[in-house]
């Protein structure tokens, strides 16, 4: 895949001392008066093999006018460690001997349609830190944009499997107790400044509802939710509104709407993230993906806003 055009912009440009990372740079090939999609799951991702090509979105988005990012997911851990017998998925269709392949496809893609990014989404873990700063320091460049996600606290006990919650709380003691595991382990993620988005920051909580958590849990969560936002702001690290939480026990996005009215007033920068891996998840999100992108509407003004000195 040919490397991301340079912007023209000197203040978007920024150093890392891993690589050379552009603030904002998913914007630069959305058209002006296109809503964005930047999470979206193709038939590459290993959790949706049987699912819809990069093209059977694309095709459905441009009657709406949108214009999709696909964030397949990258799991570094399964391919540098073993997992374990009940973690290990078989073989990945994307892994370190197919993305190459799967770049040259996604050129193919580009060449046929102008409404579409490629990033990925790479599940970060402190324990795999280093595999990753040596993943992104080869294949930065060459994607649009890249999604760091939380999805463990601990390796391959993934938050989002109800089971391996489950089993996490009962080794923990509590969710709360997870829930600051989780969110020192977020902090950490942005720290790092290798991820363009940070995606569904608080997917911890897809199989509760925000009124069953108890009070003191509630208070944390909102303040924890704010510190991760700010870090965001300071780092120029885009946070994602997640809408996978509707589909879930949550019925609400990641950050939830009450959270998102506090981050809108401050000017955090966000960007909007369906997470569908079918085309009805997609359809279904269509209306919320029209809301939250006006509700983000002054995302064009974080390019110019947050200077880089």
């Amino acid at each position: 895949m040919n490397k991301p055009k340079e912007s023209n912009q000197s203040n978007l440009i920024k150093h890392h001392e891993h690589s050379e990372i552009r603030a904002y740079r998913v914007f630069e090939d959305i058209e002006p008066g296109w809503d964005h999609d930047l999470h979206v799951h193709s038939n590459w991702s290993q959790d949706n093999l049987n699912g819809p090509s990069h093209g059977d979105f694309l095709q459905l988005a441009q009657r709406y006018k949108i214009h999709v990012g696909f964030a397949d997911h990258y799991e570094i851990g399964f391919y540098t460690r073993k997992p374990p017998k009940s973690a290990d998925l078989g073989p990945w269709k994307l892994n370190p001997t197919t993305i190459d392949d799967y770049l040259e496809h996604c050129d193919r893609v580009k060449e046929d349609y102008k409404n579409v990014s490629i990033g990925l989404e790479v599940s970060y873990h402190a324990e795999i830190a280093s595999e990753i700063d040596t993943f992104l320091d080869d294949y930065y460049s060459q994607f649009d944009y890249m999604i760091g996600s939380l999805h463990e606290v601990d390796l391959f006990k993934a938050v989002t499997i109800s089971r391996d919650l489950t089993e996490t709380i009962q080794k923990y003691g509590s969710l709360q107790k997870v829930a600051k595991l989780y969110f020192q382990a977020l902090e950490d993620m942005i720290s790092t400044k290798r991820f363009d988005i940070i995606g569904h920051p608080d997917v911890l909580f897809r199989f509760s509802h925000l009124s069953s958590l108890s009070t003191e849990l509630k208070s944390f969560y909102t303040q924890r939710m704010l510190d991760i936002a700010w870090l965001c702001q300071k780092s120029k690290t885009l946070m994602e509104i997640n809408l996978s939480g509707y589909r879930f026990a949550w019925k609400d996005s990641f950050p939830p709407q009450f959270i998102l009215s506090h981050l809108q007033s401050s000017e955090i920068p966000m960007v909007i993230g369906s997470d569908s891996h079918l085309l009805d998840h997609f359809v279904a999100a269509v209306p919320r993906i029209r809301e939250f992108n006006r509700l983000i509407r002054n995302e064009w003004k974080f390019v110019h806003k947050f200077s880089l000195e």
